[in-house]
């Protein structure tokens, strides 16, 4: 009932731009985008392909189709947008870097890392790119470890460490990239990295439990149960003024 009345909406702003010589693919989108705004992503799609009907080289209504995609997980589909405005303007920053997101989310790592690589080539999303390049490396590694390739698997969990190290110099504000080489050092059993990584994810986000998780691990791998302790009473009393 609710996609009738929408549709019916739509068709009746449709009728009312009949005959208007300047409805173009650009006022389409407007009325997609701001759909999108106040979270109507049925309203939205209807416009946005309407504007990819006016002008099929419109490539805000394919970020916009792609944008509402994503939040549907409809990942391919997003994807087929990606790969449109690739087409039309191949050096577009920021396109291979969500291009690369939905490949992994779709078990490609190779393919995301191929975006990655072509994201910072093109000189876009310095510490994001190297961050989910580091997260896609990492997927690999489990996935080959998984099939018993363990050599390979190694070589890419030391080029995760590498994309995790880059995208700390990108920006070393950004606790996750610290947290993620933390766990890698740990799987490689190089506590004292691990340790020292994970620190510093706590220095910049003191309550996020999953870090205080992540260095009682550590500490009871290296034999420190009081500090493991002292971490487990930091969780209960983050937990507890929730």
């Amino acid at each position: 009932m609710k996609a009738q009345i929408l549709l019916s909406i739509f068709l009746i702003a449709v009728a009312a731009s009949v005959g208007r010589s300047q409805s173009t693919a650009e006022e389409y989108w407007r009325l997609g985008f701001d759909s999108t705004q106040i979270g109507d992503r049925e309203t939205a799609l209807l416009y946005v392909e309407k504007a990819l009907e006016v002008d099929p080289t419109y490539i805000p209504a394919y970020i916009t189709r792609a944008n509402i995609r994503r939040a549907r997980r409809d990942f391919r589909g997003a994807i087929a947008d990606y790969n449109k405005i690739i087409e039309l303007e191949p050096k577009k920053k920021g396109v291979h870097a969500d291009r690369g997101w939905m490949y992994f989310y779709t078990g490609d790592p190779d393919g995301a890392i191929a975006d990655y690589y072509k994201e910072i080539e093109l000189g876009g999303w310095g510490w994001l790119s190297y961050h989910r390049m580091g997260r896609a490396h990492e997927n690999k590694s489990a996935k080959l470890i998984q099939r018993g390739e363990k050599e390979a698997g190694k070589s890419e969990q030391t080029k995760a460490i590498i994309s995790f190290t880059k995208a700390i110099a990108s920006d070393p504000k950004r606790a996750e990239s610290y947290s993620w080489r933390s766990l890698l050092h740990s799987r490689n059993k190089d506590y004292a990295l691990a340790l020292t990584d994970i620190n510093a994810a706590l220095q910049i986000r003191p309550e996020f439990v999953d870090d205080y998780r992540s260095r009682i691990w550590i500490y009871r791998k290296t034999g420190k149960g009081d500090l493991a302790k002292a971490d487990e009473e930091k969780i209960a009393e983050l937990l507890a003024g929730r």
